[in-house]
């Protein structure tokens, strides 16, 4: 019987360094296989050790004696070309290099030294039956004779080596657990990797029950999980492991392949440790749900602006559901409110890695348009090149409605303010016509300062009016039944014109807010007053209209559907019948223009329409139609019986 005996294989150790020769040296001894190992840094020196056939395997570093390893391979083999060269290397990168350059193998040091155990095994089988040193056992006394162990052709035997220990390398070294385990469950083997990741070492863990590190499978049912797989079939999910080492259980994805060799079952397994995997993916989901929650509508899109998501807020603001949007471009929402400019803009600014921002009009499905804040960010990949858009849209639908109302509401309150001005301008005349009647006669029978209180409390009145409609946004506050004389007598009161007259031709009740209806009237007899009781122009006068001494009548009745008032007086130029509602129009330079501007208010207020014109016999005529009255007329009284109001001398 001839067996291989270690204890006669002598092993060379080259290093650059007397002292990384000697540590390799040692570390080979330290590992209890006998072999006879020597350090060498000196080139010449080792390959002379080499040549006189005294080393039966050689271990080099990656610049052995100072030159590159290949050259000392190269060197080594000249007179002995089956020479064991084993190559112990810093970087995995060059196992397939080496190998392909011709050394025996290749072992790759760890910092805690745990490579010299593999390297001793390494060496032992390198310098075995190839090396032709055996011991015959059967002869006691014999001495060891060298003799090839196998009829194979040496390049052959080489080739299926190399392969081999690059296979075991390569599962060592590869950065993954590998581990197998039979139909009992009992794990057979591990590379260091796994063990490493279960906090224990590939000793304690071979002949360890696989369901101690693996909490998904239960010796119970490990039966029933065996027989589950089909020969050859693969497997791979998410579980988690037990380390051994009492340490924290950790996530891991297995994948679990079942293989036969020779007579014997296997799972071959490997695990990977996926913590930060997982730990991304809580970030994404938690920035998921984020999006998905959020108030704000989200779309993201490639490159070239095709939309890939929508959160649920874009789909309730929009109105397109996800499946709707995905595929499509930004345009889906595009209200036609924007010029090209605009987009241009937009793209120019986010394709060159910058935040757009800016208001923007939508477009909803339904056709309905929105105001949207927008933000638009590009995101970039590892490189720095945009890969994707995200867009960030707030709805500011109701924020401009607010602001067109507040633009309206300061209109308004303008409006008012020209009111107030123009319309207390009348109250104050009276009381000052009628104090000065006073002062002047030196004596009162109480009919004019009486008169001027009225005008006075007329005047707080308006005010507190205005002050009210100002802060509703109303001119109209509520509707009574206001009988149409006693709203013409009051109106009327408020109005210095001595030389007119006013006569009622109709009775009826009108369905108005009186104090808002007794100051349109006002509005108009004032109008009709400064502007009405002028006489046509005369050849000699060159266009300028003089007062008239003549009376001025203002007549005040119904109509089918509203009722007018009218006067005798010049009437209107026919151009200036479509502009007199204007406000600030006027044809008198002492004039607001502001008057019938407020007619006209207060008339679309109550619902009312409103039309000037000239009447019959040349004067303006103000027609309201559409007005509501309690009755058509008062039944009590003849059809056209007239109230006439006179002015005192």
């Amino acid at each position: 019987m001839r067996t291989f005996d270690s204890a006669l294989a002598s092993v060379l150790c080259v290093a650059d360094e007397p002292s990384r020769a000697t540590e390799l040296s040692d570390g080979l001894v330290g590992e209890d296989t006998d072999l006879d190992s020597t350090a060498e840094t000196e080139y010449s020196a080792a390959l002379e050790r080499v040549r006189s056939d005294s080393v039966d395997c050689v271990v080099v570093t990656d610049r052995p004696a100072g030159v590159h390893y290949e050259q000392f391979l190269a060197d080594a083999r000249e007179g002995r070309p089956s020479l064991p060269v084993i190559l112990l290397t810093e970087t995995a990168s060059d196992v397939s290099e080496a190998l392909n350059a011709g050394v025996t193998d290749v072992v790759q040091s760890t910092p805690d030294d745990a490579h010299y155990r593999l390297l001793a095994r390494r060496v032992e089988a390198a310098c075995g039956p190839e090396t032709g040193r055996f011991v015959d056992v059967d002869a006691e006394e014999s001495d060891s004779v060298e003799q090839p162990a196998s009829t194979a052709p040496p390049s052959e035997s080489r080739a299926q080596k190399r392969d081999l220990q690059f296979s075991e390398q390569a599962i060592e070294q590869l950065g993954t657990g590998v581990a197998a385990y039979t139909e009992s469950g009992t794990i057979v083997y591990a590379n260091s990797h796994y063990a490493a990741l279960l906090g224990t070492d590939r000793e304690c863990l071979v002949g360890t029950p696989v369901w101690d590190v693996n909490p998904d499978l239960d010796a119970d049912q490990f039966d029933e999980y065996w027989s589950s797989y089909m020969l050859g079939e693969t497997r791979v999910h998410d579980t988690v492991h037990q380390r051994m080492d009492g340490g924290p259980s950790f996530p891991v994805q297995t994948v679990t392949t079942k293989i036969r060799i020779e007579e014997t079952t296997y799972h071959v397994g490997t695990i990977r440790d996926i913590t930060e995997r997982k730990a991304r993916e809580r970030e994404r989901r938690t920035f998921q749900q984020a999006i998905d929650h959020t108030g704000h509508a989200v779309m993201i899109t490639d490159a070239e602006g095709t939309i890939e998501y929508v959160n649920p807020a874009f789909e309730a603001q929009s109105g397109y559901s996800s499946e709707e949007a995905l595929g499509e471009d930004p345009s889906l929402l595009d209200s036609g409110e924007h010029d090209p400019s605009f987009f241009e803009d937009l793209w120019q600014t986010i394709k060159s890695g910058e935040v757009w921002e800016n208001e923007v009009i939508n477009r909803r499905k339904d056709g309905t348009r929105i105001f949207v804040d927008q933000t638009i960010a590009p995101i970039l990949d590892a490189k720095g090149e945009v890969e994707r858009f995200v867009a960030i849209n707030t709805d500011i639908t109701d924020l401009k409605e607010k602001e067109v109302e507040l633009e309206l509401q300061n209109e308004r309150l303008e409006n008012y303010g020209r009111t107030v001005a123009h319309d207390l301008r009348n109250p104050l005349m009276v009381i000052q016509s009628r104090l000065s009647h006073v002062i002047e006669q030196g004596a009162d029978d109480g009919q004019h300062v009486e008169n001027a209180l009225e005008q006075v409390d007329r005047m707080k009145r308006l005010v507190d009016d205005l002050l009210e409609m100002a802060k509703h946004g109303q001119t109209v506050l509520q509707h009574d039944s206001v009988p149409l004389s006693q709203a013409v007598r009051t109106a009327w009161d408020g109005v210095v014109a001595p030389n007119a007259s006013l006569e009622v031709a109709d009775q009826a009740t009108v369905l108005a807010d009186e104090d808002r209806f007794v100051e349109l009237l006002g509005n108009l007899f004032r109008n009709a007053v400064e502007h009405g009781s002028t006489s046509a122009p005369s050849p000699d006068q060159q266009g300028d209209h003089q007062r008239s001494t003549t009376d001025l009548t203002i007549t005040v009745g119904t109509t089918d559907d509203g009722f007018y008032v009218a006067d005798d007086g010049c009437g209107f130029d026919d151009e200036d019948c479509e502009r007199v509602f204007e406000s600030g129009f006027t044809t008198d330079e002492h004039g607001t223009g502001y008057g019938l501007a407020i007619v006209e208010q207060i008339a679309a207020a109550h619902g009312w329409t409103v039309t000037a014109g000239n009447g019959p016999d040349g004067g303006a005529r103000f027609e309201f139609g559409e007005v509501g009255f309690v009755t058509d007329r008062y039944p009590d009284l003849e059809e056209h019986q007239s109230v006439y109001f006179g002015r005192d001398s």
